[in-house]
């Protein structure tokens, strides 16, 4: 992240998803809220082996559907990763994910994304599938799954950014990202409560009120965090 050089441990009065001891087992507090005060770690790297910003498909080669690394002419930069998926086994936890909460398959010819990962055996991994949760006719909530390959700490990675898009055909020409926060947020809520999840934990990754674009020239401002979450079995 850019002008963060080293470690650094602060006191801030964000939100960090409360996580306690019961029965000896680490359980997350159900209700994600932005309101919680906290003391939070903020790392140079804090995943090794990639980049923390997921790049997304502008259009793809002549020919080709825009749904794969092979099939994009055209990238550009998209939100960062705020949502890190932790698993024992190698499997993608995509069908986990979708029998256990109300997140469908997304509908429609979405983007492909890519990540940087370098240090994960292949210089790019791109997203393998996607999910949505629909708000309303015009607004919907996605997140796109990337494995990029690495273990952390003994556990599998699946990463992607969960975000909240809003259809705009006048200012926009389709969809454009409205909020990143609250998408984030309402993933987490739904993988504890379908029982997916046995531990949450919120770290921060960038300052507070940290921008991304969100494709349609506006920056979408985001609190810097990004939730890990350990999955069942």
């Amino acid at each position: 992240m850019r002008g963060w050089s080293s470690v650094r441990v602060l006191a801030t009065a964000i939100a960090v998803s409360a996580v306690m001891a019961v029965n000896g087992q680490a359980v997350a507090v159900p209700n994600v809220r932005a309101t919680d005060a906290g003391t939070y770690v903020a790392a140079t790297t804090p995943v090794p082996g990639m980049a923390t910003n997921i790049q997304t498909c502008l259009n793809g080669r002549v020919g080709l559907p825009p749904t794969s690394l092979d099939g994009c002419e055209r990238w550009a930069a998209s939100g960062p990763i705020n949502v890190v998926l932790l698993s024992r086994t190698a499997e993608a936890p995509y069908e986990d994910v979708l029998r256990q909460t109300q997140w469908k398959p997304a509908q429609g010819g979405w983007l492909v994304a890519r990540l940087p990962t370098r240090g994960c055996g292949s210089g790019w991994h791109a997203t393998e599938s996607q999910i949505e949760l629909r708000i309303n006719p015009v607004t919907r909530r996605h997140f796109k799954f990337i494995r990029p390959g690495c273990r952390w700490d003994g556990y599998w990675l699946t990463v992607g950014d969960a975000h909240t898009d809003l259809y705009e055909r006048k200012r926009c020409g389709g969809d454009h990202i409205s909020d990143l926060d609250l998408a984030r947020d309402a993933l987490v809520g739904s993988l504890h409560a379908g029982g997916v999840v046995t531990r949450v934990e919120y770290r921060q990754w960038s300052p507070p009120g940290t921008t991304f674009p969100d494709g349609c020239g506006r920056p979408v401002p985001t609190d810097g965090r990004v939730a890990y979450l350990w999955l069942q079995g």
